[in-house]
């Protein structure tokens, strides 16, 4: 206790005329671990249990945002995490899914999962673009074709990085070119006009949602396209009167965990199999490259 104490004093002693670092401790110390977790609870449903043969994920994809630019039809989920670490260990960490094939773009998928899927993909590994700092959906696509001829009787998950930063074929901030902030600073801050970064945003779901779609049509079964988590843009966090920008764990904000659930249609089902998982012998270890990975995505402190 005495340790945790000073841990505390020391904290405040560095960091406390800082109104910025009073703020972030608050939504994280308060409003998430008290108020979201065990006041209102996590209300998310865990996406193993719905009904689909293939799961196509795109990341920090808002359900407003993805109705304005790909299905105003579109259903919606509560997700479970508001965050991809969280997300990803709600659903995933330490449970068995024999009959789920997982290709991923997002590192964290990697870091934080070992074998519980019967095989895990990973393509932020493989098919990094250098000039754009992500893994193209494009190519994600690609390879998910191949997969999903090699596992045909295997649940897919396709965990698309867009329209998550960088945004593609945009100088902002959080690009490849422009490192310097996120561009949900620079939206909290005014250093780029709000409407060019919500632009981004919007234009990087653009570019991802048409591939997405294509893929769910093309491969045998259900496909349905979700997100891991959404993404604040300076709402306030309710009922607190803190204003939140990007996506912090633990905020279950409807921003933050209101996605879609957007169901394709289709001919016929898959028939799954749920043999052993087999991750084990033949996956590699998660090296350095992946804090550069995720710096690149923004997630690095």
């Amino acid at each position: 206790m005495l340790d945790k104490v000073r841990y505390a004093a020391d904290e405040i002693r560095e960091n406390g005329t800082s109104r910025t670092w009073w703020k972030n401790r608050f939504l994280h110390r308060v409003v998430g671990d008290v108020w979201f977790r065990h006041v209102v609870g996590n209300r998310g449903e865990y996406v193993v249990e719905k009904d689909w043969d293939n799961l196509l994920v795109l990341d920090a994809c808002r359900l407003d945002l993805y109705r304005a630019v790909a299905n105003e039809d579109s259903g919606a989920v509560r997700s479970r995490g508001a965050a991809t670490p969280e997300w990803v260990a709600e659903n995933f960490e330490e449970r068995s899914f024999p009959e789920i094939v997982y290709v991923t773009a997002n590192p964290y998928v990697s870091i934080l999962t070992d074998d519980e899927f019967h095989a895990r993909i990973d393509l932020w590994e493989d098919a990094w673009d250098d000039e754009e700092a992500t893994v193209l959906p494009e190519d994600l696509a690609e390879r998910t074709r191949e997969v999903a001829e090699e596992y045909p009787e295997k649940r897919l998950i396709v965990h698309f990085m867009q329209p998550h930063q960088p945004f593609i074929d945009w100088d902002l901030p959080g690009s490849f070119w422009n490192v310097s902030e996120s561009p949900w600073d620079a939206l909290k801050d005014g250093t780029v006009d709000g409407e060019t970064i919500l632009e981004g945003y919007a234009d990087n779901l653009r570019i991802a949602y048409p591939v997405a779609r294509d893929l769910g049509l093309e491969l045998p079964g259900k496909s349905v396209i979700t997100a891991d988590h959404g993404n604040m843009l300076g709402e306030r966090v309710t009922p607190f009167p803190v204003r939140d920008y990007g996506h912090r764990k633990g905020l279950y904000t409807d921003e933050n965990v209101l996605v879609p659930w957007d169901e394709l249609p289709y001919n016929a089902r898959k028939e799954i199999t749920a043999e052993g998982t087999g991750q084990s012998d033949d996956r590699r270890e998660i090296d350095a490259d992946v804090t550069e990975r995720l710096a690149d995505l923004g997630y690095a402190e």
